[in-house]
C-alpha cells in the first residue's frame, strides 16, 4: 500500500502543463513492474490503461492519453496495484499549476470528506455510517457527493463485499468488524452530481460540466477505528 502512495506522489510531481496523461500511465506501468507487481485496472473488464486520470469535469475511470494537461486543471489519479495476491487502490486530486480558489476549494473539501468517511469506522458501527459522514462533510463544505460511485471491500480480489455508500443509505447494515479492508472513495463535485459515461464506455463526466474531486485510501478496520494501508507510513 505505501508504494501506491509513493508512486502516486510521483504522479503528482509530473503533472504540469503540457504533460500528456499517457506519460503518467507509462509511469506508474514501469514502477509496478519493476516492485514485481501488476496495475490492477490494465485490461480489467477491458480498461486500456495502467491507472485512472480524470480531470475537471471527469468524476473517474478516465483514460490516460494524449491529451495534455493545462494550467489550472484539477487532475484525479486512481492507482490500484496487485502485489503478492492482494490489491490495493488509492486516489489522490492535484492540481495543475495555478488552481482557481473555487477549484481549490473543492479539492480542500473532498480530502475532508475522505477523512470524515474514515473517522466514521470501527468495529460495531455499520457500513451506512460512513456515507453519513462524508456527505455530512460535503455538504458542509458548500459541495455535493457523486452517489453513482462506492468504495468496495477489496483484497485477494479487485471489488467486492460491502459496498461503502458516500451518501446516506438505509439499507447499508452491514456491520464492521477487525481485519475487514475496503475502500472509501467519495467524489465532489461543486455543481449536480448526475453522471453520464462516454462513448469509450469507461469515462464518466458529470452532465453539466461541473467539476469533481476524489480522495481514496484503502482502509482496515482496527479495534478502536481504522488505519489506511495506502499512505506513504503504512507497510
Amino acid at each position: 500500500g505505501s508504494e501506491v502512495a509513493r508512486i502516486l506522489a510521483e504522479l503528482a510531481q509530473m503533472s504540469r502543463p503540457g504533460t500528456a496523461t499517457a506519460e503518467l500511465d507509462a509511469h506508474a506501468h514501469a514502477e509496478a513492474i519493476r516492485l514485481g507487481a501488476y496495475p490492477s485496472t490494465l485490461g480489467y473488464r477491458g480498461f486500456p490503461a495502467s491507472l485512472c486520470t480524470s480531470p475537471n469535469e471527469v468524476a473517474c475511470h478516465g483514460i490516460p492519453g494524449p491529451a495534455l494537461l493545462s494550467d489550472g486543471d484539477l487532475l484525479s489519479i486512481d492507482l490500484t496495484l496487485w502485489r503478492d495476491g492482494i490489491h490495493a487502490d488509492a486516489c489522490i486530486t492535484i492540481g495543475v499549476g495555478e488552481l482557481a480558489p473555487h477549484a481549490a476549494r473543492l479539492m480542500e473539501v473532498a480530502l475532508d470528506s475522505l477523512n470524515a468517511g474514515m473517522a466514521a469506522v470501527g468495529p460495531g458501527r455499520v457500513v451506512g455510517e460512513i456515507g453519513v459522514a462524508t456527505e455530512a462533510a460535503a455538504t458542509r463544505g458548500g459541495m455535493r457527493i457523486v452517489d453513482t460511485f462506492r468504495g468496495h471491500g477489496i483484497g485477494t480480489a479487485f471489488h467486492g463485499p460491502p459496498s461503502v455508500p458516500h451518501v446516506p443509505d438505509v439499507m447499508a447494515s452491514f456491520r464492521l468488524e477487525p481485519g475487514m479492508v475496503f475502500t472509501i472513495e467519495p467524489i465532489l463535485t461543486w455543481g449536480d452530481p448526475a453522471i453520464r459515461t462516454l462513448t469509450d464506455g469507461w469515462t464518466a463526466v458529470t452532465v453539466d460540466g461541473s467539476w469533481c474531486a476524489q480522495f481514496e485510501h484503502t482502509v482496515v478496520v482496527t479495534d478502536d477505528g481504522c488505519r489506511p494501508l495506502t499512505t506513504a507510513a503504512a507497510s
